[in-house]
């Protein structure tokens, strides 16, 4: 609940703006928010949220949209790394922030609905879990080098590729005496008669 308690300038009144905003429009603004933050892709368009408020006959300028998105994006990121169950986080939003009760509940709903996915998510990235993605492999023959004019020594090249936390895929390749190639299978066999058991 720190992040609450010592908020950046502007968040006291980008949360006047979002009390502005029908509760329909905070429902969309917390999911795109939402997704924004799961996917790390996209943007939440101000001038979208101008737009279609506009049209609902609330008069709020593109600047202020932009504090409330980033108010919100404040909140669910706080949120995230605090861990906070959606009766906390409640809680938290009607003692430190000045959004009233119809707002809080949006937020709070669209949280509870989300939770269990954006911290699984967020547990990933902390632990930085990569995604394995395909490991290929050739043998080849060493024939000659700069110090010995006939090596015929044989060899194993491994490319790993892997997709890290975050979607970065890094590639790494190796090279393996025979011996070397024979330990790592051996290992992938002792995991694999593991996770028989397990």
């Amino acid at each position: 609940m720190a992040f609450l308690q010592q908020v950046p300038e502007g968040f006291v009144p980008a949360c006047d703006v979002l009390n502005e905003f029908p509760v329909l429009y905070v429902e969309q603004l917390t999911t795109e928010v939402v997704r924004y933050l799961r996917y790390n892709a996209g943007v939440v368009s101000a001038k979208k949220y101008h737009d279609a408020l506009r049209a609902e006959g609330v008069d709020i300028a593109v600047d202020e949209c932009q504090h409330a998105i980033n108010a919100m994006i404040y909140l669910m990121t706080g949120v995230i790394k605090a861990r906070l169950k959606p009766n906390k986080f409640g809680q938290a939003l009607l003692m430190f922030t000045g959004l009233i009760k119809s707002v809080i509940t949006v937020i709070v709903k669209v949280w509870a609905e989300q939770a269990e996915v954006l911290l699984t998510d967020a547990t990933a990235k902390e632990i930085h879990v990569g995604e394995l993605l395909s490991l290929d492999w050739k043998v080849g023959v060493s024939v000659a080098s700069s110090t010995c004019s006939s090596l015929n020594t044989p060899f194993v090249t491994l490319l790993v590729r892997v997709a890290d936390a975050d979607g970065v895929i890094t590639s790494r390749a190796c090279e393996l005496s025979i011996a070397q190639f024979m330990d790592v299978a051996q290992n992938f066999e002792d995991i694999a008669e593991l996770m028989k058991t397990a």
